[in-house]
């Protein structure tokens, strides 16, 4: 399920790199038939988190983990943000590709290697809790961050990494992993994630689950973003818990 939703995101990418250009900005890189030829920045744009939207996927259901897969901007039905962006090659994109010193990334972009889209700002926590227990030591509205494994792409360390290409989630489809229960700080995650379940429920039923993003200060205009909880549904079956046993 997981390749299958990473294989729809990068048509979408395609088609977002297309429709998210600034009209009076000059593309200067060069282009043949084996993509982009990219001098400068790995990160096509930056966007303000508006929005959590997530989605709840089980081992019942064919995908490959029980998990929650949560997008961080709106995204319109052509590929297009709904909010405030700026590319990297407009004014304001600048300062930011200079801020997290993306300034040296040369090589070729195609297909199976697509430029990143990232929050303008950091994002500082996350918070999961449950309307009803989930166990006996996790009782309702307790935290259950130490529940679950994030899943994530950042272009913050292939960048700080020189670009080493073993980071980049584009070329290689591999993300990221911490627990949750160890989160740090990300710069520059992108907008798609996941949280993993490491265990199941102690209880069949239906539960309402309350995810919170907090962001940190925009780093070039100084603005603060609050972005309203997710409240997600999620029904546990007994096939949930053959498949993931």
């Amino acid at each position: 399920m997981k390749s299958t939703l990473f294989t729809l995101y990068l048509l979408m990418s395609v088609v977002l790199f297309a429709a998210c250009g600034d009209a009076d900005e000059e593309d200067t890189n060069g282009k043949n038939d084996a993509g982009d030829y990219i001098d400068g920045s790995i990160i096509d744009k930056f966007y303000e988190p508006d929005t959590l939207q997530v989605s709840f996927w089980s081992t019942a259901q064919g995908c490959d983990a029980t998990e929650f897969y949560l997008y961080l901007a709106r995204i319109d039905s052509v590929g297009k943000f709904k909010g405030n962006y700026w590319s990297s090659i407009s004014e304001k994109g600048k300062d930011y590709v200079e801020y997290y010193g993306d300034t040296t990334f040369s090589g070729w972009i195609n297909f199976s290697a697509e430029r990143y889209y990232v929050s303008a700002m950091p994002l500082n926590s996350i918070s999961i809790t449950a309307d009803k227990d989930f166990d006996v030591e996790h009782p309702a509205g307790s935290s259950l961050n130490d529940v679950f494994t994030l899943e994530y792409a950042s272009a913050y360390n292939l960048i700080q990494s020189n670009y080493n290409p073993d980071l980049n989630i584009f070329q290689w489809g591999d993300y990221q992993k911490m627990q949750l229960s160890e989160f740090k700080p990300l710069l520059l995650p992108c907008f798609r994630m996941y949280l993993i379940f490491n265990k199941l429920p102690e209880k069949l039923g239906t539960y309402q689950f309350t995810i919170t993003y907090e962001y940190g200060k925009d780093p070039v205009s100084g603005k603060e973003v609050k972005v309203a909880p997710a409240l997600v549904t999620a029904e546990f079956t007994e096939k949930d818990y053959v498949a993931k046993n």
